[in-house]
């Protein structure tokens, strides 16, 4: 417990701002929090940045609790140094007791106490805020002092909705739950993974301190480049488990509320400002629609995207989760002119040519070959067009493009979480899968590692028949070479050398 003293009692932990998931917590907070109440205790409160903006927006009285008296005297309003696991109130002192992000540091039998005690201080809510799905390896390091690995939040579970549920004791139910926060990285859990522990790849933070030793982190490691081949195999792996499991990475919070049975919550200070909702397929996009096109390509997207191409096009990514014969082009405009087009995948090219919109106004490429995935899916680079690109035929699921339109707050879109109110925040645009929602959080189970290891395997059993036929066909060579004159025999000689010595590293590889 003294390399967590030290850690909480640091002034580099409590000198950051806000970030973006944060602030995007506290508007949840504000729009979700019963105006039926007159007072709050906010357990784990840190240095008091969330409960100050709740205090100012609220104007409830909101006392602070926390252990750590380097983020209390930070606190510009009531504050109480105490333990979460035996809170300094008596039973029902408060109408709302509110947690942020604070159960996900606690081990388990510190952590089953501070639950029991949120709600034995609590008169009528008690509002919980956890990450949400969160890859616990996304933030794992390693000590550069001992070797240790540990999360550099000094995160210990992750949460889901289905485990929040029965979290309720006898007397009280779930009222909402609102998925908030920001996008998690965008890596799938899957090459996570494989980074961490086949790689040895680790994410990093110079102020993190090491609970093993009480040393200080160091820097994220530069993630290494996959080859081809590796991208491709991991892209089967990951769009095999994306169609059986799905992966929800664009909310890095939940906001729980709890209620006692006699109350109900059905007093909100402002309403909740509806998401705009438009259906569409992960492997279609409409170009037109993409006003603001993304900065960043994401490795193995889960929906079609278009990207700010650096030469003022666009790169269109392509989810791969079938293998599509071939791209349509739907013009939403009639048009005569013509456009230059690639298209690439974890191989090479596809396709380089024009297109031409047909008198109906659609376009129809054919790939000539079976497209694979690279580590960015399947690219298309274009100019600009009012146009709907798809894949044929289309192997993606369903789902929504959700955005908030011209409101300056966030929106909200209402989803069902196992027969309670469920809300899905929309701060920006993004496409939601509402059956990636249903199933319970998985990690990487090891029937993924056995398919990632056939994978591997056939692929160094075509590389070590490759390996022969280049060795015997150097030796019939050399055979040959007794032939030459001596200039030309010597830097033959000093090629198929090197090339020897390339073999060689292979094979033993």
């Amino acid at each position: 417990m003294s390399q967590n003293k030290n850690l909480y009692e640091s002034r580099d932990v409590w000198d950051q701002e806000l970030q973006l998931g944060q602030r995007n917590l506290v508007e949840a907070i504000i729009d979700f929090v019963p105006n039926d109440i007159d007072n709050a205790l906010d357990v784990g409160c840190g240095d008091g940045k969330i409960t100050g903006h709740l205090i100012k927006e609220t104007q409830k009285k909101i006392v602070g609790l926390d252990s750590s008296q380097e983020a209390l005297s930070r606190c510009n309003f009531e504050t109480v140094v105490g333990d979460a696991t035996a809170v300094s109130f008596g039973d029902r002192t408060f109408d709302l007791v509110l947690t942020t992000d604070m159960l996900e540091h606690l081990p388990a039998s510190i952590e089953e106490k501070s639950w029991n005690e949120l709600f034995r201080v609590a008169a009528h809510y008690v509002m919980v805020a956890v990450p949400f799905r969160e890859e616990l390896l996304d933030g794992t390091a390693r000590c550069p002092g001992c070797g240790a690995t540990y999360n550099v939040n000094w995160h210990m579970r992750s949460y889901d909705w289905l485990k929040l549920l029965e979290r309720k004791p006898q007397g009280w139910s779930v009222d909402s739950m609102v998925l908030t926060g920001e996008p998690w990285s965008p890596c799938h859990p899957i090459e996570t993974s494989f980074r961490r522990q086949v790689l040895g790849e680790y994410a990093g933070w110079s102020n993190s301190i090491c609970p093993q030793c009480g040393g200080l982190g160091k820097g994220v490691d530069q993630p290494e480049i996959l080859s081809s081949k590796l991208a491709q195999m991991l892209g089967k792996v990951i769009y095999k488990d994306l169609r059986t499991n799905g992966a929800h990475r664009l909310h890095s919070e939940i906001l729980v509320l709890f209620k006692r049975g006699e109350y109900s919550n059905s007093l909100r200070g402002l309403p909740l400002s509806p998401a705009q909702v438009a259906p569409r397929n992960a492997s279609v996009v409409r170009v037109s629609a993409v006003e603001r096109p993304e900065l960043d390509l994401w490795p193995y997207t889960a929906s079609a995207r278009a990207v700010q191409s650096v030469n003022g096009g666009l790169v269109v990514q392509f989810p791969l989760y079938g293998s599509p014969t071939g791209l349509v082009i739907d013009w939403l405009r009639q048009s005569n002119c013509s456009i230059q087009l690639t298209i690439e995948d974890g191989v090479g090219q596809v396709y380089s040519g024009v297109v031409i919109p047909d008198p109906a106004g659609r376009s129809k490429i054919v790939f000539h070959r079976t497209v694979v995935a690279s580590y960015y899916g399947l690219l298309v680079r274009m100019p600009k067009v009012d146009a709907v690109l798809s894949l044929e035929p289309d192997c993606g699921p369903a789902g929504l493009d959700l955005s908030k339109g011209k409101s300056g707050s966030p929106a909200y879109h209402a989803i069902d979480l196992g027969g309670t109110a469920g809300f899905v925040q929309v701060t920006a645009p993004f496409w939601f899968n509402p059956d990636w929602l249903k199933g319970s959080l998985h990690g990487v189970e090891r029937q993924v590692w056995r398919e990632l290891l056939d994978e591997i395997e056939q692929l160094a059993l075509a590389e070590r028949c490759a390996l022969q036929e280049e060795l015997a066909l150097l030796k019939s060579e050399l055979a040959s070479l007794r032939q030459l004159p001596e200039v030309t025999l010597f830097r033959r000689l000093r090629g198929h050398v090197a090339s020897l010595q390339l073999f060689r590293s292979k094979d033993k590889q």
